[in-house]
């Protein structure tokens, strides 16, 4: 129990005894668990969700996800010796994630639990937040109006979409990365282990590759020009490390790549994919090196943020300029920066209505 006086009262703050997983934790705790028994409870009773049948809710027909498909067919092929690139999903689409999504989902698909993972990350999400914030009632706060706002989250889940998952762990990835440096007493190892993590998890798809500008500046802003040049050495070593095997060994089916075609919507906007990466490269750029310091982790993420909407709001006008229609189907894209945005703007939406009540004498 903590006391702090004034010249008028004495308010009394209580102080939880288990700073990791206070009390009131245990209700955002049930709620996943229920939503985690919930999803295994439909997976295993109503397949369907997950194969070319869809599902009816309430009598609105959903459409089908070929995310978890394509992870389980990529590692059974891999598994057989083939190359997993040649493989199509039972939508009969071209695999989209890259090898870092491969190898992160491999854990998953050793258990059994692929269609599971973004579950997981979720509650990964929620115990970084809570750890940054110093606050897990404003984590848990965060994650369920996300939840309960967001039905294309909610959708995304129950379809086991990877979207949602590849934002998570890139953003705790740059967390991660960005604390090591912060640190000036970080081990040369822990900065080594952060800096390949963040490499792999930038594997997993195209558009993350946009956030390195971004990351280079923060981290010259902190250690200086040749400490960034070094750490993000490391982080495109990974990342090439990763990825380059796949693509070396037939450039012309690495699929991941050619679903950036779909920015120029059957050649109506050729090269629009290429004009894109380098706009929002140089917009990282801006970002990064106009910020003239280091401010905080939530300031990195808000740039972050802006440079991932940045390519979905291209092609969210592209595809509206081709159909002669908003494409609000567009839209599903910004599952892939949510989360950014999330850490970099929600703690300031929720802190003030979350201020610990006080007890007067």
């Amino acid at each position: 129990m903590l006391i702090e006086k004034n010249d008028s009262t004495a308010t009394i703050v209580c102080c939880r005894k288990d700073i990791i997983f206070p009390d009131w934790c245990e209700e955002f705790l049930m709620a996943v668990a229920s939503f985690v028994l919930s999803a295994t409870v439909l997976y295993w009773n109503y397949p369907q969700v997950l194969n070319s049948h869809g599902f009816r809710f309430f009598g609105i027909q959903f459409g089908v996800s070929d995310s978890n498909d394509a992870f389980v067919a990529t590692w059974k092929a891999m598994f057989d010796g083939k190359y997993p690139y040649y493989e199509t999903s039972f939508l009969g689409n071209p695999i989209s994630p890259m090898p870092g999504a491969l190898l992160i989902a491999l854990p998953f698909y050793v258990l059994g639990w692929t269609a599971l993972q973004n579950i997981v990350w979720l509650v990964i999400l929620w115990m970084a937040m809570g750890r940054h914030f110093r606050d897990y009632r404003l984590a848990s706060v965060m994650m369920l109006t996300v939840m309960g706002m967001c039905p294309n989250l909610v959708y995304t889940v129950l379809q086991a979409g990877d979207y949602m998952t590849n934002s998570i762990y890139v953003l705790v990835a740059s967390l991660f990365f960005l604390r090591a440096i912060q640190r000036r007493q970080s081990s040369k190892w822990l900065l080594f282990g952060a800096a390949a993590a963040l490499g792999l998890a930038l594997s997993s798809r195209a558009n993350y590759f946009l956030l390195l500008p971004v990351l280079f500046f923060v981290v010259v802003w902190l250690r200086g020009f040749w400490s960034a040049a070094k750490h993000l050495a490391v982080v495109l070593a990974i990342l090439a490390l990763v990825t380059l095997p796949f693509y070396l060994y037939d450039p012309a089916h690495f699929s991941p790549l050619h679903t950036t075609g779909k920015m120029d919507l059957g050649g109506r906007f050729p090269h629009a994919a290429e004009v894109v990466f380098f706009s929002g490269c140089l917009l990282a750029s801006a970002l990064g090196f106009f910020q003239r310091g280091f401010r905080s982790l939530e300031s990195v993420c808000a740039r972050m943020f802006v440079v991932q909407e940045f390519a979905v709001l291209s092609g969210f006008i592209l595809a509206s300029l081709a159909s002669r229609r908003p494409a609000l189907d567009y839209a599903h894209f910004a599952l892939l920066s949510m989360f950014f945005g999330v850490f970099a703007f929600g703690a300031g939406l929720f802190r003030r209505a979350l201020v610990p009540s006080a007890v007067h004498l």
